[in-house]
């Protein structure tokens, strides 16, 4: 929403950015332009990831949107799941986990 006055301009802005639809819109672009991860639906997976309140992998219990990963495969784009940021860290999905990619599946 454009205004003459940008201290206004910047004003609306900080709150769009800071809604849930201003969330969700940063989210989705990040995901798509930033990390290259790709799927059909992002709405869906935005909706799944914006209702998990813990890991896929091990269980904790998100604190905050800091501990919370969409994570993805980094050469196919392909997401898998929902991690803490330990998990994500740890890369759960490689050969050596004895646990499989799609029992964390998100799409």
């Amino acid at each position: 929403m454009p205004y003459k006055d940008k201290q206004k301009q910047k004003e609306w802005e900080k709150k769009w950015v800071r809604s849930e639809p201003g969330l969700k819109c940063k989210r989705i672009s990040r995901w798509k332009n930033d990390l290259k991860m790709k799927a059909d639906d992002f709405n869906d997976i935005y909706s799944i990831y914006h209702v998990t309140e813990c890991c896929n992998n091990c269980e904790k219990v998100f604190i905050n949107s800091y501990d919370k990963h969409l994570d993805h495969d980094h050469a196919t784009g392909e997401i898998r799941g929902v991690l803490c940021r330990s998990c994500n860290m740890r890369d759960v999905y490689s050969s050596s986990s004895s646990k499989s990619s799609s029992e964390s599946d998100v799409g």
